[in-house]
Order: C-alpha cells, then structure tokens, then sequence
C-alpha cells in the first residue's frame, strides 16, 4: 500500500472510531490576531457580567471579511472583536492553560463542532454553549476560473475532474482556514460519493487524490480563498480556484477581474456553507441571546457580502459530520 494512502487510511479509522490521539499543539500569544474595540470600550473579566463591564468579546473568523468583522466590532454591546483563522482558534482552545474567554465566535457552519471534538481528542470538555447557536448568511461553493484556461471540465464541473491525472493548477485554500477545512471535506465527499465515511471505503484510491490535489497548489495563488480568488487576475498563477459562489461573482465583477474574463461555475454535487454565531464558554448563551438580533442586521450583513457571505441565513448542507472534517484536517492540514 502507498505510504500516502496508509496514512489516510489511518485517517478513516479515527473517523470511524472517534478515537486516537491527536493533539494540536500551540496558543496563542497576547498579541496575535487583529483586534477591534467596540464602541462600549473596556473589556469583561472571567468572573463579571460582560454587559455591566462594557461588552462581549467576539472571535471572528478571518474568512469572512475584515469589513464584516469590523461591522460586528461596531454594534452596540460589543468590547471587542479578534480576528482570527480556524487553525490559530483550534490551537488556541486545545494548548495547554485555561481555554480563552470569547464570548461568541462568528464562523462557518461546521466549525463549532470541529472545535469540540478537537478538545474531546485532548480530553477536555466542550467549549461551545449548548443551544446558542444563529444562523447568519450563507454561500455554494463554486470554481473561479475565465476563459482560455487550462481547466477543461464538463459543466458542472466535478471533483473527479478536479483531480484528474491532467491537473492544470486548481487552487484549494489550506486546511488551516475554515474554507480550507469545508473544501477539504466537500471534495472527499465528492469523490467518494457520500458524506458518511466508513472503513468500507478506505480501499478507494481518490483518497490519495485530495492529499495530491493538495500538495499541486500553486503557493503564488496564496493560502487563504481571499488571496487565491484575488490572485486569479494575474496570469499564470491557477487556472481555478475552488471557492465561495459569492465570492467568486465578487471577483467576477470586479473590473480586472471582468478584464480577464473571471467567471464563477457551480460545482457538483453542490455543497452549501452557513456561516453561524455561536455562543462559547459560560456566557455563549447570553451573549448569542444579547447580540443575535445585531449580527444578522442589514449593515453586517452587507458587509459579508462583500466576502462573498450574500446567501439566506442557511445551515451548511452537503458536508461530512464535524467529527470526520475534524480528522481529515488533522491528517491532511
């Protein structure tokens, strides 16, 4: 058996055994991540009401925009908003310590679960709050790619085609990302055709294919879905990017993108990505409770937009359980 396939193989067994021991080793320093103060000022303690002491503090997601994690930063209610990837989030709630004291964290839908079973896997308990969960905007995910390229998929074009034996650089962002850890999973599911992964099917060579399709990434393209959809505009860097619809069309429309002929092509099967608040820690329930209304207004929700975030308010759809795109991102991120 191939060394890279043993290694997924691995990888199949602690999904369907929910057991092993992975570790994400790491924190998070005082000063990493971009960090927003709110309107209220100051910043709660562990053991006060943040409301009395000036606020909550929220943890964005990078991948949805520094315009929307900038909007929440601004509501009424909020002392402050941290910015930061999925990876550094897991790391930091999984490090040795006591966990961090966010309040609420706006993500993808999927995430709050891959979090919980990180820290099941180091044995620690669940860190988001039972039931404090908001549905926000969504998006499909798509391919960006313009006319001339190399790509040559049938439309809709499939994962089987993405990681064909021809593979003209499709760009996928790291598993370091949320959108990484979402296209990670997406993609398996399409090549084995089915989102509930079992033992059954760890014989199936297009295991070995994402873990390629990985290591093709052209690393000008960048690592995060914003910077390989922006990358798009310059010639030879992908000839696709797998990405948002929404922030394909952004792309598209925009006027160097326009000049190149930028266009966003639905993938198959289709996937959508919710993007969710959700309550953490002791006041994760309070705190989606006293901020829910102001995360979905009009003004973040355009600002998500602009990211690319323009669908309804939608549950993910089309994704493995969180326990299995947890175990593919540590053995494939």
């Amino acid at each position: 058996m191939p060394p890279r396939l043993a290694r997924l193989l691995a990888a199949v067994v602690a999904i369907a055994l929910v057991a092993g021991a992975f570790a994400l080793r790491g924190g998070l320093s005082d000063d990493e991540g971009d960090t927003t103060s709110g309107p209220t000022g100051g910043e709660p303690t562990a053991g006060d009401d943040p409301a009395a002491e000036g606020g909550y503090r929220v943890l964005c997601d990078e991948d949805l925009g520094e315009e929307a994690c900038d909007a929440v930063a601004a509501l009424p209610g909020v002392a402050e908003v941290e910015v930061l990837p999925a990876g550094e989030v897991l790391a930091a709630y999984t490090g040795d310590g006591p966990a961090p004291d966010w309040d609420l964290w706006l993500t993808l839908d999927g995430l709050p679960g891959v979090l919980d079973t990180a820290r099941d896997q180091v044995q620690l308990g669940a860190v988001t709050a039972e039931g404090a969960r908001l549905e926000v905007a969504s998006s499909r995910l798509a391919l960006l790619t313009f006319e001339g390229s190399r790509l040559t998929c049938p439309d809709p074009p499939d994962w089987a085609c993405l990681v064909g034996t021809v593979r003209p650089g499709v760009a996928v962002p790291s598993p370091t990302t949320a959108t990484g850890m979402v296209v990670l999973a997406a993609g398996t599911a399409g090549l084995v055709g089915t989102t509930r992964f079992g033992r059954e099917v760890t014989d199936d060579p297009e295991w070995d294919e994402i873990e390629e399709l990985l290591d093709d990434v052209d690393s000008a393209a960048g690592s995060t879905t914003a910077e390989q959809t922006a990358s798009m505009v310059e010639p030879g860097t992908a000839s696709a990017a797998v990405t948002t619809a929404g922030l394909a069309a952004v792309r598209a429309r925009t006027v160097r993108g326009q000049g190149r002929g930028l266009a966003s092509r639905p993938l198959t099967p289709a996937v959508r990505v919710g993007v969710v608040l959700v309550g953490l820690g002791a006041r994760g329930d309070g705190a989606v409770r006293a901020l829910g209304e102001a995360v979905t207004d009009q003004t973040v929700l355009d600002a998500l937009a602009e990211a690319g975030w323009e669908g309804a308010a939608d549950a993910s759809d089309g994704l493995p359980d969180p326990d299995v795109i947890y175990a593919l991102q540590e053995e494939l991120g």
